[in-house]
């Protein structure tokens, strides 16, 4: 398999996946990028594999990651201006990755508004327990 080809030094291809739909790329908010500087250096790099758009699906976890729609959209906004001024050409948006957890079932039950990937398709974490 390509992926665990130890002997080509060439970097993987990805464009014909084209879209990435779970990263942590939004800067200090999760365990993802700590700072926009390593946001725009992540993006790059995937761009550099052939990725034309990427859904960046920050935590939303409890006490740990409390994030919202309302921080995700800054921090979202801020990388959106960072990539235009440096004209780096990708696709970049935002969705969520939920933990399930009693947190998440009263979102669902207040009929909070979801980041999605498309529709109303969340991505969802497990426990790891």
């Amino acid at each position: 398999m390509i992926f665990f080809n130890k002997k080509s030094s060439s970097p993987v291809d990805f464009s014909l996946l084209g879209i990435d739909i779970h990263s942590h790329l939004l800067p200090g908010i999760d365990d993802g990028s700590p700072d926009i500087d390593t946001s725009l250096k992540l993006i790059g790099g995937l761009r550099e594999l052939g990725f034309e758009r990427l859904i960046t699906t920050p935590h939303i976890m409890g006490d740990m990651y409390p994030n919202t729609p309302a921080i995700i959209g800054d921090r979202l906004s801020i990388v959106q201006k960072m990539l235009a001024g440096k004209g780096m050409g990708i696709e970049f948006s935002a969705a969520a990755e939920y933990f399930l957890d009693d947190q998440m079932e009263q979102r669902i039950q207040n009929n909070e508004q979801l980041l999605t990937l498309s529709g109303n398709r969340v991505l969802c974490e497990f426990s790891m327990l």
